[in-house]
């Protein structure tokens, strides 16, 4: 039979599993969002970089901007001064923008990498939490199966012991209907030993009115004997006799 104290542990860890469960599940939706909120700040910077970006280079690298200044700078009266002033502005310009487009290649490298290793570690994460989600069911599972089949068990042994109590309980009714019946033959054999017993005594008495019927029935024999016939002497004789006789034979029965 199952003890209540492992049906209390043993639903105390699927309580626990459950509760674990759920605070994966939590932890997993908090990366999610942490995840997502990386992407649109950076989103956010790269678009807010790429504008700064633009404003430098519509200001301070503007060709015209540049040829402008440097035209305030130079005599208006000689054209190939000012084409050379020009493209001197452009090649400076050009080679601004350049260093500018390969500071943010490597900017925007950098923040590929860095969302790169967030999305591996955090696909790492998720990954444990899956592998131990699912351990945790095959155990949560495992527990259920475990605890039907105690269950089930139980069932069983409960349904053992009843069968086994009332086949215990019809033999206690078998055993006390023979103890009933062998103290009724006892009350009754008692009961004939004290009738058997009364009789006893009064045969007792019986026997010892005939020894006095008898000594007194010599004596007037004895006194009378001239006066009687031989007929009615044999007829006491013989009636004396068949007393004597059922008397000896009470004697020698076996009950007396």
């Amino acid at each position: 039979m199952v003890d209540e104290d492992t049906l209390q542990k043993l639903w105390k860890i699927a309580n626990e599993v459950s509760v674990q469960q759920q605070a994966n599940q939590d932890l997993a939706s908090g990366l999610r969002s942490q995840l997502h909120d990386l992407k649109q700040r950076t989103t956010v910077d790269t678009e807010a970089s790429a504008a700064a970006a633009q404003r430098w280079d519509t200001t301070t690298l503007d060709p015209a901007y540049l040829t402008g200044q440097q035209e305030k700078d130079l005599p208006t009266d000689d054209p190939v001064a000012i084409l050379n002033a020009k493209c001197n502005a452009l090649m400076e310009a050009h080679q601004a923008t350049l260093a500018r487009n390969q500071k943010l290649e490597r900017e925007c490298a950098d923040l590929r990498g860095l969302v790169y290793d967030y999305e591996t570690n955090l696909e790492q994460i998720t990954s444990k939490l899956r592998n131990h989600t699912v351990a945790s069911m095959q155990g949560q599972a495992q527990l259920r199966r475990e605890f039907e089949a105690l269950l089930d068990a139980e069932k069983n042994v409960t349904a053992t012991l009843l069968m086994e109590n009332m086949d215990l309980r019809q033999r206690v009714h078998k055993v006390a209907e023979m103890l009933r019946q062998c103290n009724q033959e006892n009350a009754d054999d008692e009961t004939s030993l004290l009738q058997w017993t009364q009789l006893r005594a009064e045969n007792q008495g019986l026997r010892d009115l005939l020894q006095l019927s008898k000594v007194s029935q010599k004596t007037s024999t004895v006194d009378t004997a001239s006066n009687k016939h031989s007929p009615q002497k044999h007829t006491m004789t013989g009636q004396s006799g068949i007393i004597d006789v059922f008397f000896c034979d009470e004697e020698n029965s076996p009950l007396s």
